[in-house]
C-alpha cells in the first residue's frame, strides 16, 4: 500500500515540477539577452576598460622571477702551479730524515739522530710521486726527546736490551721518563753496555774506565730515583723500583712541578722525577696495591676507588663492565669466532674503562685500548686492570 500511495503522490506533483523548470530557464534566457544588448552594467565597465587599456603586443616578455635578483659572477679559477718530477734516485728521499746528512752532526746527546731539514737553498722543488695509497699522517714529532705515550705508574717492568740508550745523558732525563711510567715496586732490567763490561770492552773498543765510571753513574741515578740493584749476573743486570718514597735513603733527584703526569701527548721531558703518590705507612703501596691478574682484571682499580677519575664511580664502573660483557656476549653470537685464534690482534679506538678487552678475556686474542688525547684520560685505570694501551689521536 505504502508504494502504490508514494507513486501517486509523484505523478501529482510532476507537472508543477515541470512548469517551475520551465520558468527558471525563460527567466535566465531574457537575463541573458538583456546583459548582451548593451543595457547591461557590467558591459558598460568593460567596455571603458577596454578602451583605457594599451593592448600593443609585446614580443620580448621575460616570465623568470626578478625579486632579489643578485647577478652570480664565477670565481677565477687559480693557476695551478706545476712541478717537474724530480730524478729516479730521490725515490726513497725522505728531506729531514736523510742519513748521508744526518751523519755530519754529532753523536753527543744521539743528536745525529733527530729530525735535521735541510735549509732554504737545499731544498728540493720537485715532485716525488705518492706510493698507491698514501695517506698525510699526523705531524712529525721535533725530536726524540718526547715523552713515552703512556701514563705514569703504567708498567710492571720495563726491559732494555742493548738499545743503547745515553742512560747517564742530560743529567739521567731518560731514566727519570723510564722511572715515571714504571709503578712502585716494578723491574727495570738492563741488558748491555755498560753491564758486563769486563767481558766486553774490547768488543765494544771502550776503556774499562770510562765503561765501569758509566755504570756507576746509571747506578747513582737509579739510587736517586729510590731503587733498589737487586741482582746483576752475565749481561743482566735488575733494578727494582720501589713501593714508596719513605724507603728512600738518599737525596732524590728533582721533583717534577707538573699537577699532571700523565699529559704526555707531545710534550717534552723532563730532568725531573715524577713524585709519587702520599702513603701514610712505609708498607703501603703508593698509588695503591694491585691484585694478581686475572683477579686485578675486574677487581675496582685504586684510581677509580680513591676517586681520581672524575665522573666514574665504582658502581659506574661494575655497570660499564656488566654493559660491555652484554655487548660481547652479543657479538659472539653473530660471530662465534670472536674469542679464538682467527681475531688475534684487535684495537678498541675508544676504550674509555677497557671494560670491552675485559669482557673478551681470551688467552688466543688480545686487545690494543686507545684513549683518545681529546677524550677523558682514562689511560692509567686500563694498566691497573692489566691491560695494555696508548695515548693517541686519528
Amino acid at each position: 500500500m505504502g508504494t502504490k500511495h508514494s507513486s501517486m503522490g509523484f505523478k501529482t506533483r510532476s507537472p508543477l515540477y515541470i512548469f517551475v523548470v520551465i520558468c527558471l530557464c525563460c527567466l535566465f534566457y531574457i537575463l541573458g539577452a538583456w546583459q548582451k544588448s548593451g543595457f547591461g552594467k557590467g558591459d558598460g565597465i568593460a567596455i571603458q576598460m577596454t578602451k583605457k587599456t594599451d593592448c600593443n603586443i609585446f614580443t620580448e616578455l621575460n616570465f623568470e622571477t626578478h625579486h632579489n635578483y643578485v647577478e652570480i659572477i664565477e670565481p677565477s679559477q687559480p693557476k695551478a702551479k706545476v712541478f717537474k718530477s724530480c730524478h729516479v734516485k730521490y725515490t726513497d728521499y725522505t728531506p729531514c730524515q736523510e742519513q748521508d746528512r744526518a751523519m755530519k752532526f754529532p753523536r753527543e746527546n744521539m743528536i745525529y739522530r733527530e729530525r735535521h731539514c735541510p735549509p732554504e737553498q737545499e731544498k728540493l722543488h720537485c715532485l716525488i710521486p705518492a706510493p698507491k695509497g698514501y695517506k698525510t699522517p699526523f705531524p712529525w714529532p721535533k725530536g726524540r726527546s718526547i715523552r713515552l705515550p703512556f701514563p705514569s705508574r703504567a708498567f710492571d717492568m720495563a726491559q732494555c736490551s742493548r738499545c743503547l740508550i745515553p742512560w747517564t745523558a742530560n743529567d739521567g732525563m731518560y731514566l727519570m721518563e723510564v722511572d715515571r711510567v714504571l709503578r712502585p715496586g716494578g723491574y727495570w732490567i738492563l741488558s748491555g753496555p755498560p753491564i758486563n763490561w769486563k767481558t766486553y770492552y774490547q768488543t765494544w773498543k771502550r776503556s774499562k774506565a770510562d765503561l765501569q765510571a758509566e755504570q756507576r753513574k746509571i747506578e747513582e741515578l737509579a739510587e736517586s730515583l729510590c731503587w733498589e740493584k737487586k741482582y746483576e749476573k752475565g749481561d743482566i743486570a735488575i733494578f727494582r723500583k720501589k713501593v714508596n718514597d719513605k724507603n728512600c735513603h738518599m737525596k732524590s733527584a728533582s721533583v717534577c712541578e707538573s699537577k699532571d703526569a700523565d699529559d704526555v701527548w707531545y710534550k717534552e721531558m723532563e730532568t725531573c722525577k715524577t713524585p709519587l703518590p702520599k702513603v701514610s705507612s712505609a708498607n703501603e703501596v703508593a698509588g695503591g696495591g694491585l691484585k694478581k691478574f686475572p683477579e686485578r682484571l675486574h677487581a675496582v682499580p685504586p684510581q677509580i676507588a680513591e676517586g681520581l677519575v672524575e665522573g666514574v664511580t665504582a658502581e659506574s664502573f661494575e655497570e660499564d663492565n656488566k654493559l660491555l660483557r652484554k655487548h660481547v656476549h652479543a657479538y659472539k653470537r653473530i660471530n662465534k669466532l670472536i674469542g679464538t685464534t682467527r681475531y688475534r690482534n684487535i684495537m678498541d679506538m675508544n676504550a674509555r674503562l677497557g671494560g670491552f678487552a675485559a669482557a673478551l678475556e681470551s688467552p688466543k686474542s688480545w686487545v690494543m685500548n686507545v684513549v683518545p688525547t681529546i677524550a677523558k684520560n682514562t689511560l692509567g685505570v686500563i694498566y691497573e686492570r692489566g691491560l695494555i694501551g696508548i695515548y693517541h689521536d686519528c
